[in-house]
């Protein structure tokens, strides 16, 4: 599974870089500064001040994927720090990046064929460790790497989709090849790993707050498409190239997971137009390897429904049973974490209007999706 960057956890790395490289010092130290008391402009001038960009100090040619990863995940929040910490009103006046954040970051997301924004591989995927190294992969023993509030609602809104993303990769390897495995079996065990992801989802409201994430956190997730930014973010790249880029991407969305995207493949659930279009698209923000991935799963529902099995017809109904009451219960989320406080449009931390962070209307995109998977169900 090594060509498509897949671990005994799934898409989830075996362990995380933790420490970027002693030359890019100062980023780790900016990244690690974010959660303290420097907010707003103080945060601006912070970043303003950090060394300029060297083509000879500051290349990443010599960094691992690994150490690209993590340099990522930093340099992601740092811009979405810098731009969004004073609310709205004037990230416009500060969507040029500086050489320092922006080079580089253009560099690692060539390199690791991903989209310049904040991702789910970014915030998810690329950063947390275990916390006892000698235990297991569980929500319990693992942390993030890092955070743009230093609350523990930002950690937890993460730490639950990492952990979904582990649990579903017990499976991975199974359910992108089936030509010699016991179906059945296969389908017994999905039912089951899916509604421990169901059992995961529903604990985000232990930690984190509903309040804080829509007023606090919401904000950082954004794009470079955003009313706020009607040019988009740009990267001057001329010490290394003659141009200036500008980067116009949505904000970040559960629809960038390939996990979920994979079951759809496997249990063949197809969505309405608007929605297969919106997924589709999220597949840009989603690393290649994994996309590659995604592609060459097949799917058995065609198989299972000309098996004329009544065994395997009813496993693989479960299964997509599981599957809506997972997008069931992230409809619940949707409701309690964005829908609840949509009304505050005029909140200059609400960048996003009425929509999500990915430019869907969020309740709307997740009943569509949760309608076409109920009608996936096999009838005989």
């Amino acid at each position: 599974m090594d060509q498509f960057d897949v671990s005994n956890l799934g898409f989830l790395p075996s362990e995380c870089i933790q420490t970027l490289p002693i030359k890019f010092g100062f980023l780790q130290e900016a990244v690690e500064k974010m959660p303290e008391n420097i907010s707003g402009e103080d945060y601006r001038k912070y970043i303003e001040k950090l060394p300029n960009y060297d083509i000879n100090l500051h290349n990443t040619d010599d960094l691992s994927i690994a150490e690209c990863k993590f340099m990522y995940s930093v340099l992601c929040m740092i811009m979405n720090r810098y731009i969004w910490c004073s609310g709205g009103k004037d990230a416009n006046n500060h969507s040029l990046l500086p050489q320092i954040i922006g080079i580089p970051l253009f560099e690692v997301s060539q390199r690791l064929k991903i989209a310049i924004v904040l991702t789910h591989a970014g915030v998810d995927l690329w950063n947390w460790h275990l916390i006892d190294v000698n235990q297991g992969f569980s929500l319990d023993n693992i942390e993030t790497n890092n955070t743009m509030t230093g609350n523990v609602s930002e950690s937890w809104f993460y730490k639950i989709m990492i952990t979904i993303e582990g649990n579903g990769g017990k499976l991975l390897n199974e359910l992108s090849r089936i030509d010699n495995c016991n179906l059945l079996d296969l389908l017994s065990r999905l039912e089951v790993n899916i509604g421990e992801s169901v059992k995961i989802i529903k604990k985000m409201y232990d930690y984190c707050d509903p309040n804080f994430f829509f007023n606090n956190i919401r904000i950082y997730l954004s794009g470079s498409v955003n009313d706020s930014l009607p040019n988009g973010v740009k990267i001057d790249l001329s010490p290394i190239k003659k141009e200036t880029i500008t980067l116009n991407y949505k904000g970040g969305s559960a629809a960038q997971s390939t996990l979920i995207q994979v079951y759809d493949k496997f249990l063949g659930v197809t969505h309405n137009d608007e929605s297969d279009k919106f997924l589709l698209e999220m597949r840009s923000y989603m690393p290649k390897s994994h996309v590659d991935f995604l592609c060459q799963v097949n799917s058995i529902k065609h198989y299972v429904f000309s098996s004329d099995d009544a065994n395997l017809i009813e496993k693989y109904n479960a299964c997509v049973e599981r599957l809506n009451s997972f997008r069931c219960s992230h409809l619940g989320l949707v409701q309690a974490y964005i829908m609840k406080f949509i009304k505050n449009v005029n909140n200059d931390k609400n960048v996003h209007g009425a929509k999500g962070s990915g430019g869907t209307n969020p309740a709307e995109f997740c009943q569509n999706v949760i309608n076409d998977t109920v009608q996936n169900k096999i009838n005989k």
